[in-house]
């Protein structure tokens, strides 16, 4: 009796211990660790995601109930096991300034068929901060009416932003073209149309939620504001003078052509309204074509229209400003040119005897007599001429060695002796006085000539050359 009560006892044990060691193994498997384990991490320690188990997990199981999320994408990977550590590496990597997501489902099983109590996840940052920027301020605000054609949208930021993810984010409707401004550390940007806006127009300004920070942290939601253009009072011009006060043009409707205007003069134009910068070059033409010099006053109601080089003297021009034309021409007293009136010629000064030299007339020579050439020139009132621009000017030509000429001087204003005919007003008289000779041939051409070097003292040229051809 004592055997069997014995292998009774045996099984008993044996049962035991199998339901013991079934009992040990009934517990949930946990998660005793992860990493990245902090919010906030650099890509470039974060290289895969572990998980560490509290007990031996079915792996299959385990890495299907296994997620990994970049924003809202879901990465592939691949699988790793250290003992009882799960490692999952993507295949991309991880990106800078990204957020992920890691999720475990309770779909998780240890080897011995015990499911994870409930989902497991957490979430970390791959950048330095994860604050997302804010528009703080705008212009124009909200349903303002503006008043300029032209006028910037100006965005301030909370922190500095991403240039180019700004550009996607930001549209105006309707849509115009335009130029960006930013400050120095990109925190405000002003974009400033190159087009007008159209009165009464509702413009729509959206900065969408594609705008990020340095640390890719996006904008939390879309921004919109409006804005209109207010009626604008008509353009006009005021006045259109020269710039000294001494004339006022008047457009084609009220004269034909405006005179007395001097080659050097600068005009002064007045408008009722300031001028937007992007019209201040185009408002202005003159024809023929002259290098401008424009000028505007602080408030752009005035600007002063100069020239890089003188008008020419006789011409017409068409100065247009707006829908106005002012025609007019260079005739002003200031700006005669100068012009040779005639050349006379005394063979014996002491004689005193002139007679006027014209197109191949006959140059009679008294050898050895001391001759006078006079050139009359006429110029601009209040004008001078002096005695270096006329030699400047001057050129005498003698063919075929026809004559020979020594001792020669410049004379301005003669006296002795008279010029015949003498000065008339606005009119100069240069002598040239020598001593003439028959040269080694009997005939021949002796020409005359004053190039247009020859100006006053206003600066006035001789507006064609001189030449005078006489036979000898």
């Amino acid at each position: 009796m004592k055997a069997p009560a014995a292998i009774l006892l045996l099984g008993l044990l044996v049962t035991g211990c199998k339901w013991l060691g079934e009992l040990a193994h009934m517990s949930p498997p946990r998660v005793l660790s992860y990493w990245p384990s902090s919010r906030q991490v650099s890509p470039a320690s974060c290289d895969a995601v572990r998980l560490e188990f509290s007990a031996a997990m079915e792996r299959t199981k385990t890495e299907n109930a296994f997620s990994l999320s970049e924003e809202e994408e879901l990465l592939r990977g691949g699988f790793q096991w250290q003992e009882d550590t799960l490692i999952f590496t993507p295949f991309r990597g991880f990106g800078a300034n990204k957020h992920y997501t890691v999720s475990l489902a309770a779909t998780a099983e240890d080897a011995y068929g015990n499911s994870l109590p409930q989902e497991f996840a957490f979430s970390f940052f791959t950048g330095l901060e994860e604050t997302p920027p804010r528009i703080i301020s705008f212009q124009p605000a909200a349903g303002q009416q503006i008043d300029q054609v032209r006028q910037a949208v100006v965005i301030v930021f909370s922190e500095s932003v991403s240039q180019e993810s700004f550009y996607r984010s930001f549209s105006l409707s309707p849509e115009l073209q335009g130029s960006y401004q930013w400050n120095a550390d990109s925190t405000q940007v002003c974009f400033v149309p190159r087009e007008d806006y159209k009165p009464g127009e509702e413009y729509r300004v959206r900065i969408g939620t594609e705008l990020e920070d340095l640390s890719g942290n996006k904008l939390a939601e879309d921004c919109f504001f409006c804005f209109t253009l207010g009626a604008l009072e008509q353009q006009e011009i005021l006045g259109c003078t020269t710039e000294d006060g001494r004339l006022t043009l008047l457009d084609l409707e009220a004269s034909i052509l405006n005179t007395g205007i001097e080659k050097d003069d600068a005009f002064r134009i007045e408008l009722r309204q300031p001028v937007e910068a992007a019209q201040r070059s185009s408002l202005i033409s003159l024809s023929p074509a002259v290098s401008q010099e424009l000028t505007w006053s602080e408030e752009f109601r005035c600007c002063r229209l100069g020239f890089s080089e003188p008008l020419v003297y006789g011409r017409v021009y068409e100065l247009k400003v707006l829908e106005n034309t002012y025609r007019f021409r260079i005739d002003g007293p200031r700006s005669l040119p100068p012009q040779v009136e005639g050349l006379t010629y005394c063979p014996d000064a002491s004689l005193g005897v002139f007679q006027p030299l014209t197109l191949n007339c006959l140059l009679a020579v008294e050898p050895g007599a001391v001759a006078c050439f006079d050139f009359a020139i006429r110029h601009a009132p209040a004008a001078e001429i002096d005695r270096g621009a006329f030699l400047t000017a001057l050129s005498i030509s003698v063919e075929n060695a026809c004559l020979a000429i020594d001792q020669l001087s410049v004379q301005l204003s003669p006296v002795s002796p008279p010029p015949d005919p003498g000065a008339g007003e606005d009119t100069c008289i240069f002598r040239l006085t020598c001593i003439l000779s028959p040269g080694l041939n009997p005939s021949g051409t002796v020409t005359f000539s004053l190039s247009t070097a020859l100006r006053d003292s206003f600066g006035n040229h001789l507006s064609q050359p001189f030449t005078l051809m006489v036979n000898r």
